[in-house]
């Protein structure tokens, strides 16, 4: 398997969990989802509560619409694999829950410092 590098800084990519798939581009629709988790609390956040910050913070899907899921491609293609947030289980519900890491939050920062 070839190595995946960020366009942007040149970091190579982990890929989590074994995923097919890395993005070497983080995009302005991913900025704006990433924004979108790092203005909850930082905790661990089902796909509900991301998304309907989304919805609050009026962020939508590629095709003009507030996200109702979260792209799996997203989250481990693009935010996972560069170490910006953090995917678990939850045990009851057994939903995937997310988390802003201190890299996201630092990469989060420099993009706020940028607007």
């Amino acid at each position: 398997m070839t190595s995946v590098y960020d366009k942007d800084t040149g970091e190579e990519l982990i890929s989590p969990r074994s995923f097919p798939k890395l993005y070497d581009k983080v995009t302005r629709l991913h900025k704006d989802y990433l924004r979108t988790l790092g203005a909850l609390p930082r905790s661990w956040h089902n796909y509900h509560e991301w998304t309907s910050q989304c919805q609050a913070m009026g962020v939508k899907t590629h095709h003009g619409t507030p996200p109702e899921r979260l792209s799996p491609t997203m989250i481990y293609g693009v935010f996972e694999c560069r170490g910006y947030i953090e995917v678990r289980k939850e045990e009851k519900t057994n939903l995937n829950l997310y988390r802003l890491t201190d890299k996201g939050k630092g990469y989060l920062d420099g993009l706020l410092s940028q607007d």
